[in-house]
């Protein structure tokens, strides 16, 4: 009886220890899923560790502008084509305030007068290139006689192809108003508040003289019998009829510091004067030998 119970037991213990025997393949996926989840985990734990941190804050950036431009009007934001080049309905935007337009509107200016004050020549030749020439003025702190700098003479504006000087004048505004701070240090006397008080002035015709860095400002009783306040801008639908800012040219009286165009442009107009004499030279021959 002692012997059947032992037996019993070792049976038991057997069959006990068969049901808890997992299968190799079975361990291995107990293995790999145990090792999933604590990939899962980690990277659960990753995901909200990142997402805890504070965001760094962004404070409102001010929109970049283009150096040199001073405030006194962006001009056109097109590239160059389109800001040269305008539509038929909607004309050309606002010359922009800076060094490289200066240099091109310089440069129309040169092309357009040939540094002449009036046109040259008999309106019915073929050549003959019909302009207007303006003197500018730009003074700071308005009428007031306490703040008011008295108006300086800054240079001179041109208009072609049936562009009005006003027309030149609206679009080049911004243009005049940067290189005048950069010739004249006195209109910006009261700092920043110096640019919300510039005013623009004009007169035509334009006369041969030109001003100089050591001039002082206009007699103001003289001023007011040859020159205008420029107030208002030139009629949209007369702007939209302007198709290129090569309409339109400014010139000022001397360099800007640090700017050194005027030697370029003496260089251009010589080679300019140049070819036109060969072109003469050219027509004479050609003359003559019809002749004979």
């Amino acid at each position: 009886m002692l012997l059947l119970q032992l037996l019993f037991v070792m049976l038991l213990a057997a069959t006990d220890s068969e049901a808890f025997v997992v299968p190799s393949k079975l361990t291995v996926c107990i293995e790999n899923s145990n090792t999933n989840q604590a990939n899962l985990n980690k990277k659960s734990f990753s995901t909200a560790l990142f997402a805890s941190k504070k965001k760094k804050k962004v404070g409102k950036q001010k929109p970049k502008t283009k150096s040199g431009t001073g405030g006194f009007g962006g001009g056109s934001k097109n590239t160059k084509v389109n800001q040269n080049q305008g539509s038929a309905t909607n004309g050309v935007g606002p010359v922009r305030a800076d060094k490289d337009s200066l240099e091109l509107q310089w440069d129309s200016f040169a092309a357009i007068t040939d540094l002449e004050i009036r046109p040259i020549g008999d309106p019915e030749d073929d050549d003959y290139v019909h302009f207007e020439v303006a003197d500018v003025f730009v003074r700071s702190g308005g009428s007031s006689e306490n703040k008011s700098t008295g108006w300086f003479r800054i240079g001179k504006a041109c208009a072609s192809k049936g562009a009005t000087i006003e027309a030149s004048l609206t679009l080049q505004k911004g243009l005049i108003f940067w290189t005048a701070v950069h010739l004249r240090r006195e209109l910006m006397a009261l700092g920043k508040a110096s640019a919300a008080t510039l005013e623009l002035g004009y007169s035509v015709p334009a006369i041969v003289y030109m001003g100089s860095e050591t001039d002082g400002p206009e007699d103001e009783d003289e001023a007011s019998d040859y020159m205008k306040v420029f107030a208002t801008k030139e009629a949209p639908e007369v702007l939209r009829k302007i198709e290129s800012q090569k309409w339109i040219g400014f010139r000022p009286d001397w360099n800007p510091p640090g700017f050194t165009y005027k030697r370029r442009e003496s260089a251009a107009m010589k080679d300019k004067n140049q070819n036109k004499s060969s072109n003469r030279l050219f027509d004479a021959l050609e003359n003559e030998s019809d002749g004979s």
